[in-house]
C-alpha cells in the first residue's frame, strides 16, 4: 500500500462528506473534520466499536461514519492515511532490525507500537524523560515497553547480564526534569515592539558572523504561525545577512505558484484591474504582454478589451468552458508553453524544481477522474493542490530560521528565540470542536484514547525544555512589549525555567548593521560637514535629507510654500484646479 498524497486525502474526504450528506459545504466540512481523523487514525481505534459506544453527541457518530467512509475509500485505491501509517506498517509484520533511536520527545501509542514490533534484541532507545510532571507521557511509555520485555537503564549504567540481548531504553534527565546540563549561558531581553527585537537580534548575529563564527552554527526560533519568519527574512536582507527558512514551503509560496494563482485570479475575475495589475507586473509573466502602463494607470481598464485596447496581448487567456480536468491541464499547459515560462523560471534553481513539481501535481490531478468541472471547481481544486503540495528545496547557506518543532534534537552554538510571550510559549490549547476534550474524556472510559487538553499542554512543556537543550554555547530568548496596539506578557515559561532576565550593558557606540540603519539613526540627523565620505555621497540620504527638511517646514513654518501639497512634489497653482472643499481649507 501507498500513503496518499494531501491533494487525493482531500478530495477523497470530501466525497467521503458528499455520500453521507449531499446538502453539506463538503469542502469546508472536510477541513473541519481533519484534525479529528488524525487523532483518529493514530490512536488506533476500532471505528466500530467507537460507533456502538451510547451516549456521545450525535456529530462524534458522523464523525466515525466518515472516517469509515474515508478509509474505505483509501482501501479500494490500495491507499493510507499518513496518520495511521504506522499501524499499517505493524500489520505487515516487519522483520525485527537491530535499531539506535535517539530523543522521541512526544512518544504516542502508535509510534511506540511500531518501535516494539520492529526493533530486535540489541536495539538501544534514547528517551529525555525526568521527575517533572511534562515528562508523564514519557514515564507511560517507558513502562509500557519495560512491561513488553525491554530493559530499562540510567545514563552512565552499564546493563547487566542478558540485558543486552534485548532492547535497551536509556533513560537521560535528572530529578528536576531537565533533559541535559546546562553548559550555556542563557537569558531573556524585553523590547519595545518586535521590530526593534528582530533589529536587534539580527545586529548581534551580524556580529557573530563578522567576527568569523560560521552561520551554520547560529539558528534562529520563531512559531512557524507568527510573522516573524517573514520579517526577520526582510529584515535579514536589509543587512546583508545571508538566511534560509528551514522547512520546505508549499507549491504556492514559490515565484511559480503565486504566478499560478495570479493567473487564475485574472481568468476567474475577468480582467478585474487590481487582479491583473498585479499578475502582469509579476516577474515570470512575459513583458513583452504588458500595456502601455502610463494608459492603464489613468483608464484602470475592468474587462479584456479595454486591456487589449491598451496593447496587453491576452490571447492566450481563452474564455474557457466547463471541461475534464485533462482538458483544463492541457490549456494551461500551452498557457505554459506560449509565455515560454519554463526558460523564465530558469533563472532560479528553487523555481525549477517547481516547475517540476507542478506537472507532477497536474498528473495526479489529471488521474482522479474524468468529471466535467466548471473554471471556478478546477480553480478551487488547482488551490488546493499548490497549498498542499511540498517543494524540496536545497538550501544556500546562511543562519537557519527555525520552528521549535524543527530544532528540537539538533545542536547549534547560538540559539536565538524571538516572539517569546504568553500565547506563543506555550501556545493555547485548542478545543476540537468536531471530537472535544468532553468527548475524548467519555470515550476513554471505553479504552480509546484521543488524547486530553492536560496531554496537549505537556507536550508543549516538553517541546520547550527541549529548545533549551539546543545550544551548547549561549541561548538568547527575546519578546517585544507591545505587538501592534496590544500589550503582551512574558511567557510563563521564562520564570518556570529560571531564565534570568539579560544584564544592562552601558554601552557608547550603537552597532550600525545596515546602511538603512545608519541613515535613520545618525546620518539624518547629523551635520552635513560631520558625515563620512560615504554618507556625503550617498544619494538616498541626501534625498532623505531634503524631504524631511521640506516636512519640517511644512509643519513649522507659518507661511504658506509650494510644497504643501506632497513631500517633493511642488503644487503648481496656476495650472492647478481646486475643488471647494480644498478652497474652503485654504481660506481657514
Amino acid at each position: 500500500m501507498a500513503v496518499v498524497s494531501p491533494w487525493l486525502a482531500r478530495q477523497l474526504l470530501v466525497e467521503a462528506v458528499t455520500d453521507l450528506d449531499p446538502k453539506s459545504d463538503a469542502v469546508a466540512v472536510a477541513q473541519w473534520l481533519t484534525p479529528s481523523l488524525r487523532s483518529l487514525f493514530q490512536s488506533g481505534a476500532n471505528l466500530r466499536a467507537m460507533a456502538k459506544v451510547s451516549g456521545l453527541a450525535p456529530k462524534v457518530y458522523r464523525v466515525i461514519a466518515i472516517a469509515q467512509n474515508y478509509r474505505g475509500k483509501l482501501e479500494r485505491r490500495s491507499l493510507v492515511d499518513p496518520a495511521e501509517l504506522f499501524w499499517q506498517a505493524i500489520a505487515t509484520n516487519p522483520a525485527p532490525q537491530r535499531l539506535t533511536v535517539i530523543g522521541d520527545l512526544h512518544p504516542r501509542a502508535d509510534r511506540l507500537a511500531f518501535l516494539d514490533a520492529i526493533a530486535g534484541d540489541g536495539s538501544q532507545v534514547t528517551l529525555p524523560c525526568g521527575e517533572a510532571d511534562w515528562f508523564y507521557e514519557t514515564r507511560s511509555a517507558v513502562e509500557r515497553l519495560r512491561g513488553k520485555g525491554w530493559s530499562v537503564i540510567n545514563t552512565g549504567e552499564t546493563p547487566e547480564g542478558d540485558t543486552v540481548k534485548s532492547p535497551i531504553i536509556t533513560i537521560t534527565g535528572n530529578r528536576k526534569g531537565m533533559t541535559g546540563a546546562r553548559n550555556f549561558t542563557g537569558n531573556y531581553t524585553a523590547y519595545a515592539d518586535s521590530d526593534s527585537e528582530i533589529r536587534s537580534v539580527l545586529t548581534q548575529v551580524k556580529q557573530l558572523v563578522t567576527t568569523g563564527i560560521p552561520t551554520d552554527t547560529i539558528a534562529i526560533v520563531a512559531r512557524a504561525n507568527t510573522d516573524y519568519a517573514r520579517q526577520v527574512s526582510d529584515t535579514a536582507w536589509e543587512f546583508g545577512l545571508p538566511v534560509h527558512i528551514a522547512r520546505s514551503p508549499s507549491l504556492a509560496e514559490t515565484r511559480l505558484g503565486s504566478w499560478m494563482r495570479g493567473f487564475l485570479e485574472v481568468w476567474q475575475r475577468s480582467f478585474r484591474f487590481e487582479a491583473t495589475a498585479s499578475f502582469l507586473q509579476h516577474p515570470l509573466t512575459p513583458p513583452e504582454i504588458a500595456p502601455r502602463w502610463s494608459e492603464a494607470r489613468k483608464r484602470r481598464p475592468d474587462n479584456r478589451n479595454a486591456w487589449e485596447a491598451i496593447g496587453t496581448d491576452c490571447s492566450a487567456i481563452k474564455s474557457w468552458r466547463k471541461a475534464k480536468r485533462t482538458q483544463w491541464i492541457d490549456r494551461l499547459n500551452r498557457v505554459l508553453d506560449t509565455w515560454q515560462i519554463e526558460a523564465r523560471c530558469g533563472l532560479w534553481a528553487e523555481e525549477m524544481i517547481a516547475y517540476e513539481r507542478l506537472h507532477d501535481a497536474f498528473e495526479e490531478l489529471a488521474n482522479f477522474d474524468e468529471t466535467p468541472r466548471s473554471g471556478e471547481q478546477f480553480a478551487r481544486e488547482l488551490d488546493t493542490l499548490l497549498t498542499s503540495q511540498p517543494v524540496a528545496i536545497a538550501t544556500r547557506g546562511g543562519v537557519a530560521i527555525h520552528s521549535p518543532e524543527s530544532i528540537a534534537g539538533s545542536r547549534y552554538a547560538y540559539v536565538f528565540v524571538l516572539g517569546a510571550i504568553e500565547g506563543a510559549y506555550p501556545e493555547p490549547v485548542r478545543n476540537d470542536t468536531a471530537i472535544d476534550f468532553f468527548t475524548r474524556k467519555q470515550l476513554a472510559h471505553h479504552g480509546f484514547d484521543l488524547g486530553s487538553a492536560m496531554r496537549s499542554a505537556r507536550r508543549e512543556t516538553r517541546l520547550f525544555d527541549a529548545l533549551l537543550r539546543v545550544a551548547s554555547e549561549r541561548l538568547s530568548l527575546s519578546y517585544p512589549r507591545t505587538i501592534g496596539k496590544n500589550l503582551t506578557l512574558p511567557s510563563a515559561y521564562l520564570e518556570q525555567f529560571a531564565i534570568p532576565p539579560a544584564p544592562s550593558k552601558i554601552t557608547t557606540t550603537t552597532p550600525l548593521a545596515s546602511l538603512e540603519t545608519a541613515r535613520r539613526l545618525i546620518w539624518l540627523r547629523s551635520p552635513l560637514d560631520r558625515l563620512p565620505l560615504i554618507a556625503r555621497r550617498d544619494r538616498v540620504l541626501h534625498h532623505a535629507r531634503r524631504c524631511q527638511r521640506v516636512e519640517l517646514d511644512r509643519e513649522t513654518s507659518p507661511h504658506y510654500s509650494p510644497y504643501d501639497g506632497l513631500t517633493d512634489l511642488p503644487t503648481d497653482i496656476a495650472q492647478h484646479v481646486f475643488s471647494a472643499s480644498q478652497l474652503s481649507l485654504l481660506g481657514q
